[in-house]
């Protein structure tokens, strides 16, 4: 009879590390990564958006990181600037949604499972660096609440921000300054005020208003 193989294992420090920590990402902070899911959706009253699932590179995930893009009445919401500004680093001039399968928690019915919903499958799977912010809110109710947020994204291989693409900056300069200053974000309480989208400051899209956004982009 032959010998049984011996079995043997080779210490990874990086996994290890990994035992008994968290796998979600709960700390403001800067991050690399890549969108493992951007989701177009509409909300019952009309108000569109895109929410997203962000896995970094030691495997924490942040969900329903959601931006507002346009609001019940159709004008633009603040959040289609940071949109641009994630299109803008990951150097895609045009998104399209489309129809597809994924895996993600659904709120509605509570459950994880593979759910068909609207992709923008051009932002997903590509490496992206993203300042991330806790905030503290309170819902409709009134109860306190907190989520994560995307406060600005930068390109992951050159820490270069939207609007320093957009100037074909060769050097970043805001990104270490905006993390320098970037702290967790607590709103107000509601006081029986209607509900808001998520809002952000004009740090996210890099200081641009993006006017003219397809005139002269350097990709």
């Amino acid at each position: 009879m032959s010998a049984q193989p011996t079995v043997s294992y080779t210490l990874d420090p990086k996994q290890a590390i990994l035992a008994g920590a968290s796998t979600r990402i709960t700390e403001t902070g800067k991050y690399v990564g890549i969108f493992t899911r951007a989701e177009a959706f509409t909300t019952r009253d009309g108000a569109r958006g895109v929410e997203f699932s962000f896995k970094d590179n030691n495997g924490a995930s942040a969900e329903f990181l959601t931006l507002y893009t346009h609001h019940a009445d159709g004008k633009e919401a603040y959040g289609i600037a940071v949109l641009y500004a994630i299109m803008t680093c990951l150097r895609v001039k045009k998104i399209v949604a489309r129809s597809g399968p994924i895996e993600k928690y659904d709120i509605a019915t509570r459950t994880r499972g593979v759910f068909t919903v609207d992709l923008l499958p051009d932002l997903m799977n590509k490496p992206i660096g993203v300042l991330l912010q806790h905030e503290f809110y309170t819902n409709k109710q009134n109860q306190p609440r907190e989520r994560m947020g995307i406060f600005m994204p930068f390109e992951a291989n050159t820490n270069l921000i939207a609007a320093e693409i957009l100037e074909g900056v060769a050097q970043p300069e805001k990104l270490a300054k905006a993390v320098s200053t970037l702290r967790d974000r607590v709103q107000a309480p509601r006081n029986g005020a209607a509900a808001a989208a998520p809002a952000t400051t004009t740090a996210a899209a890099g200081g641009s208003g993006f006017d003219g956004f397809d005139d002269d982009i350097p990709f």
